[in-house]
């Protein structure tokens, strides 16, 4: 990214690289830009290698800063626009950024939080001028109104750091992941190879750029392949098809739960009246991909991969197998492990495990956390945390996150499998499985669910469970409710629930009498 933009904007300067809700920006516009935030860092002090923190949402803004930071070749710190106190505080502190970009809708919660972060020296405003600015803040419209766009000429490599991104905490406190520019492009130029990516394509994405999704596999894949990026601050499931029409976007970016909402929409004679012809994403279960395909006439082409190693498997345009997320990328070998670390046949499951081909193309580290770096990296391969297992071709299956697996009477239940059933009922929108910790059985299984607007009937869900689980993978405790809590990047956020536990609207099966049939 350091180098993409300029060379860009010096064979192609008058095309649209990226269309954003309200405007759009050629290659010599963000070349242009980029080099000024090079001007207006050196003017502020800023070292190379220095780490930034950059909060704010999807936009001009932050491409632009992302593009200069780069080449400047200083390490960015994007910061998810919705954290607050100390979930704000810990990022920005952990990379001891003296420099921190955001806007005016997110000044009140830095500046409330600026006695514990004595670091910060410097908060630059993206969108209010020189008088309108707070006390303790910086005009960034002023500063690069002084600041020249002159080419700046970079000497960053690929081996030089990026970024540091953090990871979503589901299971635990976030990990800041160091990834060099080698990384980053790897996976980028890895999705538009796969995808077929090429000038003719528009990509959407409305995922915030605070993560790889939207940063490495539709912005700078786009740029990779000469396609244009149209990237959002919101999806939207009602006007997702307009829009796609407006936009003449040609395919998307999904996580599991984006396909489950649009097929939530009502039929529509139009719902094939678009351009898309495929996405690319993750977590989406054999039936949902099926009746997204046959509905929308869109190939889904799912990858398993993580924030540390990009694209780790990936099926294809032309090949994929239900269920699966793919084969082995060439970037990586991948294999299944068991506890003693010896590796499973295929249909065996375990933890899945990695290693890269050439270097490069993982991350570095975990800033300031040596021993995490070591577990993960322990034996000489990445150790992800996730079950799974191969078939007999080498398609990989993911199972679960191995400290999602609920434990019953010695008995491993899936979440993935639970959730999987549950949602297959008519009147489910989204399903969450966790476990809850019982004196008797080890754990029991909480189902919290999300309706699609009927009413639950917890004996009918249970009965449903009874066709397709075994007994001991029945949940004994449902709960309803309006949305599932989830992180920026979309994930659920399944601790909340743990930690929640029995709350007065769960429904119990053994305090209503209700008997399983087996």
């Amino acid at each position: 990214m350091a180098h993409l933009v300029a060379e860009r904007a010096r064979v192609t300067p008058e095309r649209i690289a990226i269309r954003f809700d309200e405007s759009s920006a050629t290659y010599r516009l963000l070349d242009d830009r980029a080099n000024a935030v090079c001007a207006m860092l050196a003017d502020l002090g800023v070292n190379p290698r220095e780490h930034i923190g950059v909060m704010l949402e999807n936009g001009p803004a932050a491409i632009e800063v992302w593009i200069g930071i780069a080449r400047y070749g200083a390490v960015e710190v994007p910061i998810s626009i919705a954290l607050r106190g100390d979930g704000l505080i810990y990022p920005l502190a952990k990379c001891r950024c003296r420099t921190l970009v955001t806007s005016s809708k997110f000044v009140t919660q830095i500046l409330a939080a600026r006695d514990r972060l004595p670091l910060v020296e410097q908060i630059l405003v993206v969108d209010l001028a020189e008088d309108q600015r707070p006390s303790g803040t910086l005009s960034y419209p002023h500063l690069m109104s002084r600041a020249p766009p002159t080419p700046f000429v970079s000497n960053v490599s690929a081996r030089d750091i990026a970024v540091v991104l953090f990871s979503s905490g589901t299971t635990g406190p976030p990990k800041g992941v160091v990834l060099p520019h080698s990384t980053g492009t790897t996976l980028a130029r890895g999705v538009a190879d796969v995808m077929r990516y090429g000038p003719d394509d528009v990509l959407y994405n409305a995922f915030p750029l605070s993560h790889v999704n939207a940063r490495f596999t539709t912005a700078y894949a786009a740029m990779l392949a000469g396609a244009q990026a149209v990237i959002h601050r919101q999806f939207s499931a009602s006007n997702f098809w307009t829009m796609c029409r407006n936009e003449r976007v040609t395919a998307f970016n999904y996580m599991g739960v984006i396909p489950v909402l649009l097929l939530n929409q009502p039929a529509s004679e139009r719902d094939r009246a678009h351009s898309v012809t495929r996405a690319y994403g993750s977590g989406v279960v054999s039936d949902v991909a099926e009746r997204f395909t046959s509905r929308f006439g869109i190939t889904l082409v799912e990858t398993y991969g993580s924030t540390e190693l990009g694209m780790v498997t990936v099926a294809t345009l032309d090949e994929g197998r239900s269920g699966s997320c793919g084969r082995a990328s060439p970037d990586y070998v991948v294999e299944i492990h068991d506890e003693s670390g010896e590796r499973l046949d295929p249909g065996q499951s375990g933890e899945i495990v990695a290693r890269p081909r050439r270097p490069g193309v993982m991350f570095q580290e975990y800033i300031d956390d040596p021993p995490a770096t070591v577990q993960a990296t322990r034996e000489l391969w990445f150790h992800t945390g996730d079950r799974g297992y191969f078939d007999a071709d080498g398609w990989l299956y993911f199972v679960d996150r191995l400290k999602d697996v609920i434990r019953r009477r010695g008995e491993n239940i899936s979440s993935w499998e639970v959730e999987h059933t549950l949602q297959a009922h008519p009147a489910v929108a989204e399903a969450c499985a966790v476990g809850i910790d019982s004196e008797i059985n080890g754990q029991d299984v909480m189902a919290v669910i999300v309706s699609k607007g009927k009413a639950i009937d917890p004996e009918a869900l249970l009965r449903h469970c009874e066709q397709h689980l075994p007994h001991f993978a029945i949940p004994r405790y449902i709960r309803v409710v309006t949305a599932l809590p989830r992180t920026a990047s979309s994930r659920v956020e399944k601790y909340k629930l743990r930690s929640e536990g029995l709350t007065s609207d769960t429904w119990d099966r053994e305090a209503h009498g209700f008997k399983l049939a087996r």
